[in-house]
């Protein structure tokens, strides 16, 4: 049975309980950050908890602990489970404050830290995964503070229902004039004429650990790269897709809305394997 980290105290996780009047089960009014776990350690975990701050300070949420708290949190957790791979989850919310949108005084926040364990996806990294374009727009920019990884994830789970319900793994949202965004839990690249493209940051797009990593492996290999809006329309076009999150971390596309129209991936190998290779380095050192 796993073990979770509550607010200070290591419980049985089927013994780990939060008021009902909590916030983030209310209203979803929480920020979060998922960690891959490699050989026992998180995986950039500085960059992870940099982020957790900054979405915090987007939605107003004065954390209960410093980056050292949070990184002793992890750590512990991951310790008591003798947690090899997979990943760890942070999760901050609100605290309990009653049924009011605003409440009088501020709650106490409530931190939560679990470990999940790795899905197989041995398969996915070889052949491909199938992927959709939703019908569920992404939530505009000026409605949620898109770059804060929040508890709001309504939509996304729509559109992941939707995909599922069409036997695919992911699927991929637009903003609010057409343009592809990311999907429901990754980002998005294509490869087009030589070119590696991603969306924007500032066209209400997530801004992963992961995709900030493959960005820079990308440049380093002197590949030249574009971070530009694109349609689906153009994604159709490309001669590779991938998707990258912390979980994942990088996957290739072999259809797109049941188009099987992407293999081999040179470029994806190149990339996956640099990456793969940084992962297990890191795990070694």
């Amino acid at each position: 049975m796993s073990m979770v980290w509550l607010n200070g105290e290591i419980v049985a996780q089927s013994e780990a309980v939060v008021p009902v009047s909590d916030r983030g089960f209310l209203y979803g009014d929480s920020v979060f950050e998922t960690i891959g776990v490699c050989c026992f350690r998180p995986f950039r975990l500085d960059r992870h908890l940099q982020r957790l701050e900054r979405s915090a300070g987007q939605v107003f949420l004065d954390l209960p602990m410093d980056r050292t708290g949070f990184e002793a949190a992890v750590q512990q957790t991951i310790r008591v489970n003798l947690f090899r791979e997979g990943s760890v989850r942070v999760t901050v919310s609100r605290g309990s404050g009653g049924a009011e949108l605003m409440p009088a005084d501020p709650p106490e926040p409530t931190v939560v830290v679990t470990v999940r364990e790795p899905r197989d996806l041995s398969e996915a990294r070889s052949q491909g995964v199938d992927i959709v374009v939703s019908e569920v727009p992404k939530n505009s920019p000026k409605a949620l503070p898109i770059t804060a990884k929040t508890g709001n994830y309504l939509n996304n789970i729509l559109a992941q229902r939707a995909a599922r319900n069409e036997g695919a793994f992911e699927a991929l949202m637009v903003d609010n004039v057409g343009r592809i965004a990311e999907g429901t839990m990754t980002n998005v690249f294509m490869v087009t004429g030589g070119i590696l493209y991603t969306p924007r940051l500032d066209g209400g797009v997530f801004p992963g650990i992961t995709r900030e990593i493959v960005l820079e492996l990308a440049r380093e290999m002197e590949m030249e790269v574009l971070e530009e809006p694109f349609t689906s329309k153009e994604l159709f076009t490309a001669d590779e897709i991938w998707l990258t999150n912390s979980a994942i971390g990088i996957l290739p596309v072999r259809s797109l809305s049941g188009r099987r129209i992407f293999s081999p991936w040179p470029r994806y190998e190149k990339v996956a394997a640099a990456y793969w290779d940084m992962v297990e380095g890191e795990c070694e050192g």
